[in-house]
């Protein structure tokens, strides 16, 4: 049995289980567009940002080119309250971009001695000074689909998603492009759509938690930053580094996107395709995926890529 705070929601799910170290994200805003900078809104010194990108490769059709270029992220590092994106690109003359996805900080862990509820390592809820930073799970259940599904809606705004999932499909490549979860055979040529069966859990912020029946923490200005109403969005620093490597993540959900490029060649037509996740059981790869493009083979273009970047995890208790 864990040391910390157990909390049944009586919802169907699993116990939640908020223990030394777990952390609660504060959304500091969507990331994307031109430059390689961004600068995190409401940084509070100290914290630790959490870049999550579910977009790191981009094929590119130029012009009337036949071939596509290609390019990835190569990078992120902090500085203070800035994090600098770095990429890499097939062809010259492309600037660098802020990657698709949604940028967090960590912050400072929680100290004894503070009004309020000590778990040790783990976020203080009542330091949060707006509650509409944290991440809560908007939806979260089982579905069953062939080729694509969309996320609903859910009261949250779109871009502010973190798609996370926990699936077992030997072969089937599974990717979210920022719209829908795209499933694929793991092959040479065109798309074949594979039918997949997962569990996802859904965050999103913008919204301040509401306070129910159960555990509320409320901040110094009186607004609810945590509530059991909803499950929130639980950070236990690990990752998974893109890699085409099988590697047994455990029992977690491991966030969706697309995490680098590859092409092959079947019958006359060269095929530049999208990276997703290969999962089965609990090892998990980066895989071919999604065609983008294709061409006449006469003019083969041969590349194998993977983006440089960690992919979050997330506990089993959703």
């Amino acid at each position: 049995m864990p040391s910390g705070l157990l909390i049944d929601l009586n919802d169907g799910g699993p116990v939640m289980e908020i223990t030394a170290g777990l952390r609660c994200p504060s959304w500091c805003g969507t990331v994307g567009g031109s430059g390689n900078i961004y600068n995190a809104p409401g940084y509070v010194a100290g914290a630790t940002l959490v870049y999550a990108p579910h977009e790191t490769a981009r094929i590119y059709q130029t012009g009337t080119n036949l071939v596509p270029d290609v390019g990835c992220l190569s990078g992120a590092t902090q500085n203070g309250g800035s994090m600098t994106i770095s990429s890499w690109y097939s062809a010259k003359g492309y600037n660098d971009i802020l990657w698709p996805g949604t940028m967090w900080q960590i912050m400072p862990a929680s100290q004894s001695g503070r009004t309020g509820l000590f778990i040790s390592d783990s976020t203080d809820f009542t330091t949060i000074t707006n509650g509409s930073i944290v991440g809560q799970c908007a939806w979260r259940g089982r579905v069953t689909f062939t080729g694509s599904w969309t996320p609903p809606n859910t009261g949250f705004t779109r871009g502010t998603y973190l798609v996370f999932g926990k699936w077992s499909a030997d072969g089937v490549t599974v990717e979210y492009d920022g719209t829908r979860v795209i499933a694929t055979l793991e092959r040479n040529g065109a798309n074949v759509n594979a039918t997949v069966t997962m569990d996802i859990v859904i965050f999103a912020a913008g919204a301040a938690p509401v306070a129910g029946p159960g555990l509320n923490f409320f901040n110094a200005a009186g607004q609810c930053t945590f509530s059991t109403t909803r499950r929130p969005f639980l950070y236990s620093n690990a990752y998974f580094r893109a890699s085409k490597t099988s590697t047994d993540i455990g029992n977690r959900f491991i966030m969706l996107g697309r995490y680098g490029a590859k092409s092959d060649i079947q019958g006359g037509w060269c095929y530049a395709k999208y990276c997703g996740i290969v999962r089965s059981g609990n090892a998990v790869r980066i895989g071919r995926g999604y065609v983008a493009t294709f061409w006449t083979s006469e003019y083969p273009v041969m590349f194998d890529i993977v983006s440089s970047t960690n992919i979050l995890l997330l506990e089993s208790m959703y």
